[in-house]
This record gives structure tokens, sequence and C-alpha cells, in this order.
């Protein structure tokens, strides 16, 4: 009766740590700022296919930390406060809130570099699994690649309008 009971505890003991996975299974501190920004980032797997145009064709999937993500979120901010001073019509306003597509890779060179999408509004769930394709829209669509090993914006551009 003893052994029953001791195999009892260990089946029920690991059926309680199974927790279902995620789409995406970060802490919430991955997470920048607030919760509120909880379901405004997706991590898109790198496709040599559809991808290597932008990230380059020898590139090799990364991962993001909590740091890089942070690191992603300021330079952003950065380059949007330099996009608003030259274009006052339509400016990127609050880009904390935007959604955001992150591709990471490791390039050649050993860099990492991020791909970022930035949409101010997304429909349907799609946007976490898939690249959005927007045509114009103006600065409610916007893009940039950042190279995290030099903490460099190396291109920006937003949409065009319609």
């Amino acid at each position: 009766m003893k052994y029953i009971a001791i195999i009892c505890l260990i089946i029920l003991t690991a059926c309680n740590n199974h927790k279902p996975k995620k789409e995406f299974d970060l802490p919430k501190s991955y997470y920048y700022k607030t919760d509120k920004n909880l379901q405004r980032h997706a991590i898109i797997n790198y496709n040599a296919k559809r991808d290597s145009s932008i990230l380059g064709i020898n590139a090799k999937s990364a991962t993001l930390s909590n740091e890089d993500v942070v690191k992603i979120e300021s330079l952003i901010k950065e380059k949007a406060l330099i996009y608003n001073k030259m274009h006052t019509y339509k400016p990127i306003t609050e880009p904390e809130k935007y959604y955001k597509q992150f591709i990471a890779v490791i390039d050649s060179k050993g860099d990492k570099i991020v791909w970022v999408e930035c949409f101010c509004e997304a429909f349907g769930n799609d946007w976490k699994k898939e690249l959005q394709d927007v045509h114009d829209g103006g600065s409610c669509f916007f893009r940039l690649k950042i190279n995290l090993t030099t903490n460099k914006v190396i291109a920006f551009s937003t949409n065009g309008i319609a």
C-alpha cells in the first residue's frame, strides 16, 4: 500500500509540473515596459528562401534575450525621434505601442542582426506567425535592420502614402 501511495504522489507531481507550451515560451520580463505591450511582440523564424535578400544568404537563425529586446526598443525610439524631426506631417507616435515582428540572425561576420517590422494595427493573429506585407500606410508601417553587435540601425524605412 505504501508503494502505491508513493507512485500516485510521483504521478500527481509530474502532471502538475507540466505546463502547456505557449506560442512563445518567454518570461514576462522579455516584453518591454508594461504588460499592456505583452501581445505586441512576435518572433518570426528566419527562412532563408524568404529572408536572405534582407538578412544575407549565409545567415543563421539566432535567439533574442531580454536585453536584446530592450536594446531594440531603445534603438527604435531613437530612430523614430530622428524621423519625426524630418517628417512632421506624419510622425511615428509612441513607437513602443506598435506591434513588432523580429527576425534574428547571426550574419557571416558573426554579428547579430535583427529585422524588425513595426505596424500600428494588427489584423487577426496571423502577424504572430507570418511577416506582414503591407503597401502604403505611411508611418503606421515601418521597418528597421539593426546590428545588435554594434548597436546601430543599418536600415530604416516607412511605407509610402497612397
